[in-house]
């Protein structure tokens, strides 16, 4: 876009408008959808993107959060379709005072136990489970009419 403009004074109006109000802006988006050549422009706004680990001396669970907005927005400037919503993948519940130590590992300073406690969950993991709710809602680009086919001939 800096390049099809000369300027990121585009790139600058779309982040805050992306982040003002979650999607690109209607009159933004015929701008946006002749340099691009499409017809459409999907936005996706990542409100919370956290992980948080349990120290093995801790007590509690570790978990992943995400929290996403998206919007498809026509080149006409037109909301088609538009999401909001976050996941959260919890890792097992982490209680040092009964680990189950299996030995330990050595590194500079430092001395921790090997425990059969998992972390929290990669984000992958976190992030899939939501786009594929969304993707059932998403809408179907049609094909074009194919206008050799029968309908509107005479005999």
């Amino acid at each position: 876009m800096q390049r099809a403009n000369g300027t990121d004074s585009l790139v600058k109006a779309l982040k805050a408008e992306l982040l003002k109000i979650g999607r690109v802006d209607s009159l933004e988006a015929k701008t946006l959808c002749a340099w691009l050549h499409t017809s459409a422009v999907l936005s996706l706004r990542v409100d919370q993107w956290e992980r948080q680990q349990v120290e093995w001396n801790q007590t509690g669970k570790p978990f992943t959060q995400v929290e996403l907005r998206a919007a498809l927005v026509n080149s006409g400037g037109r909301l088609l379709w538009s999401a909001a919503g976050s996941n959260k993948g919890e890792g097992s519940y982490n209680d040092p005072n009964n680990a189950g130590v299996a030995g330990v590992t050595v590194s500079g300073l430092d001395t921790k136990p090997i425990t059969a406690q998992v972390g929290a969950p990669p984000f992958p993991e976190v992030v899939l489970p939501l786009l594929t709710r969304w993707a059932e809602a998403f809408p179907v680009k049609r094909a074009p009419a194919d206008s050799s086919a029968g309908g509107g001939g005479t005999k």
